[in-house]
Order: C-alpha cells, then structure tokens, then sequence
C-alpha cells in the first residue's frame, strides 16, 4: 500500500509531461497548417491576378474582333489578325500548377517568374511586364537577355543599387557599416575599410571577418585581386 502511494505521484508526473508533449506537437502541426495554407493562398491570389490580367486582354482582342466585323473588308481582315493571336494562345496561358506557371506555353518556376516580376529591382520588372507572352518564355528559359534601362547613377557593370555599398556614390551613409549594418563611430569606420569600387563599408571588426569583411566585387575584395578560381576560398565571391 505504501509503494502506491509512492508510486502515484511519480505516474501523475509522468502523464502530465507526456500530455504537454502532446499538446506541442499539436501546436507544431497546427503552426506547419498555418504556414501551408498562407503559401496557397499567396499561389491562389497570384492565379486570380493572372487570370484576370489574361481575361480583360481577351475581352479586349473580342472587341477588336468585333468591331472589324462591322466595318469593310479592311476592317475584317483586322479581326482575323486579332482572332489568329487570340487562338494561338496557349489554353493554360497564366495558369499556376504545382508551383509551375505557364508562360507562352512552356511551365516555369512561379519563383523565376516572380524574380523576374519584382525582386530583381523596379526597371528589371518594368522592363519583364513590357514583353508578350513569348518574350517571356524566352527570357524565363534564357534564350534572350533582358534589356533593362540603366540607371545613370550606378557605376558601370553594376546592375543593381542594393548591390552597392554605403561607402560612397548614390547609397553614401557617413560612418555605416554594410558588415553589421550598424551605425558605427568614425574611429570604428577609419580603422576599417572601404571598397573603391562596389562602396562596399566595413567597420574594425566586420572588415577581418570571412563573409562581413567580403565585398560586392566578384573578382576582388576590397581592391585587391582574388586568387584563379580553383584557389578561392568559398567566401571568396561577390554580386557583380
């Protein structure tokens, strides 16, 4: 009798953990369910959009055909043009399938397509939103560069302003450093170094570590030359 009364409170505890290992597992499924259900709906939102794009460009070329129909011969002969476009179209044309878009009827990466869309800067997606739906397909499977406008204030060969550092030209911060991207004191910063090329700024400590105290510059770091690539470290990179 004594042993169970021993043994009880030692059970309890037991149960006890056992339940709150429970509960967090619950808690760890139903947070992954979370995070499943926003990445479709993000999927499902970028369809509509698609579709919606696809559909008033539709509705557009209908009423060109239309119109062509009421008017002369000429005019008929430009709704035939509309009306051959429209039908070489691919079916699936803006349709996402398993993370899969379909542009100028070939099936790429939605990532690709959004990079190309926004993430690689305000020109590149201006530049990619101009072209048709074959011109998009040629550049999503690489067939043809994209010819983005460049901007003036950028040094040359770098395509990108946040591939700048702020040591200098259009992204100058005094005294910031791109390593911690902190604000540092002048001593901290003068101790330090700064790239003549990329800007890129790095503070005492961040300019003697492997991945902080890297720069922009491919072929270099900080003005001085990498060694031939089979040499390199594999910090040894950078962006442009």
């Amino acid at each position: 009798r004594v042993g169970r009364q021993l043994r009880r409170p030692r059970l309890c505890r037991v149960g006890l953990q056992n339940g709150r290992d429970r509960v967090d597992r619950v808690e760890l499924l139903l947070a992954a369910g979370r995070q499943v259900g926003a990445a479709r709906r993000t999927l499902a939102l970028a369809a509509d959009c698609i579709e919606q794009r696809l559909h008033k460009r539709r509705l557009g070329g209908v009423g060109g055909g239309r119109g062509g129909d009421g008017g002369s011969g000429g005019g008929g002969g430009g709704g035939a043009a509309v009306n051959g476009s429209s039908s070489s179209e691919h079916p699936q044309e803006g349709k996402i399938v398993d993370g899969r878009i379909c542009v100028g009827g070939q099936w790429f990466d939605v990532q690709s397509y959004m990079d190309e869309l926004g993430n690689k800067g305000e020109a590149n997606g201006i530049a990619f939103k101009a072209l048709d739906s074959r011109g998009k397909a040629d550049v999503l499977s690489g067939r043809r560069p994209l010819l983005v406008a460049r901007d003036p204030t950028l040094p040359a060969g770098c395509p990108r302003r946040e591939w700048l550092g702020s040591g200098g030209g259009p992204n100058y911060r005094k005294n910031h450093c791109d390593g911690c991207m902190t604000q540092q004191s002048r001593g901290n910063m003068e101790d330090g170094d700064v790239c003549s090329r990329c800007y890129y700024a790095a503070c005492e400590d961040c300019v003697v570590h492997t991945s902080r105290g890297t720069c922009f510059c491919k072929d270099s770091n900080f003005d001085f030359a990498y060694p031939p690539e089979a040499e390199r470290e594999w910090y040894h990179s950078g962006r442009w």
